[in-house]
Formats: structure tokens, sequence, C-alpha cells
């Protein structure tokens, strides 16, 4: 009888550490796709961003100013 539940409860944990491993492998699948799919870092870092940001706002200056003399 004692074998019958030891050999029943390893059962258990084999169907347990079947269902974690498969379960890693998902997690480790989708940190891997997060990790390849974010957005690269921008080229010349941040200066670069820095005069992206000022000349799109330069810019919105002008469309405003443009709008305005139309209006």
């Amino acid at each position: 009888m004692s074998t019958k539940i030891v050999n029943e409860n390893k059962k258990a944990q084999d169907v347990v550490n079947q269902q974690t491993t498969q379960k890693l492998t998902e997690l480790n699948s989708n940190v891997e796709n997060i990790t390849n799919n974010t957005i690269p870092p921008i080229e010349g870092g941040l200066s670069s961003l820095t005069s992206m940001v000022n000349k799109n706002t330069e810019d919105i200056h002008q469309n405003s100013r443009g709008i305005g003399l139309t209006t």
C-alpha cells in the first residue's frame, strides 16, 4: 500500500514538473519576444532626441502661426 502511495505521489510530482517546465519555456519565449521586439535605441542618443523634439516643437509653432494667418 505505501509503495502505491509513493508511486502515485511521484506521478503527480512528474506532472507538476512537466507543467512547470512548459510554463517556464513559454515565459522565456515571451521574454525573448519582448526583448527582441522593443524599440531600438535612438541613434545619437539624448542629443539626437533633444534635437528632434526641438525641431518638432518649432514645426508646431510655425504651423500654428500659418493656421492663425489663414483664419
